[in-house]
């Protein structure tokens, strides 16, 4: 990321870009230099192995966002609950979890192995819980996030990811 920070400095200092002065990093350029220099700037991105750090921002994909969220939340945090109440593990497996999947699967496998009910049933309970919440909170930190990326877009529609 610094050969990409080093050439967007090169370009401030060029007169190609003009900063944007806030909280985040942002830069303005003059529509007839706009294209021109996308194509230069995700050329370099990509020989130096950073094809996504260009971003357009597409105004239809956030509508598409506004009208999810009017909607409410996806249903994922009863689907990753369900999931794992049934088959422990299942729903952390679904939220990204693979290591807490891994040890909720083996130590309710363990307690129905060695027929241990009221462990197997705390497990199912504690499991289908975590990962209700686990996904519960993830939807709620991508909605903060998509709400302070919507915030901070500039006027050019270029954005530094």
């Amino acid at each position: 990321m610094t050969d990409i920070q080093v050439a967007l400095e090169a370009l401030v200092s060029a007169g190609e870009l003009r900063e944007v002065p806030d909280a985040f990093e942002r830069y303005d350029v003059d529509p007839s230099r706009k294209q021109a220099l996308e194509a230069m700037f995700d050329s370099a991105a990509q020989d130096l192995g950073h094809p996504g750090a260009l971003a357009l921002y597409d105004e239809d994909e956030e509508t598409a966002l506004e009208e999810n969220d009017e909607r409410g939340e996806p249903r994922l945090p009863v689907t990753a609950g369900l999931l794992s109440f049934f088959l422990p593990g299942t729903g952390q497996l679904l939220n990204g979890d693979v290591a807490r999947a891994s040890l909720v699967f083996a130590v309710w496998s363990l307690a129905m192995l060695a027929n241990l009910s009221p462990i197997w049933v705390f497990v199912s309970l504690y499991a289908g819980a975590e990962a209700f919440f686990t996904a519960k909170i993830r939807t709620m930190e991508r909605k903060l996030s998509r709400e302070q990326r919507k915030a901070a877009l500039p006027e050019s529609k270029l954005e530094r990811v």
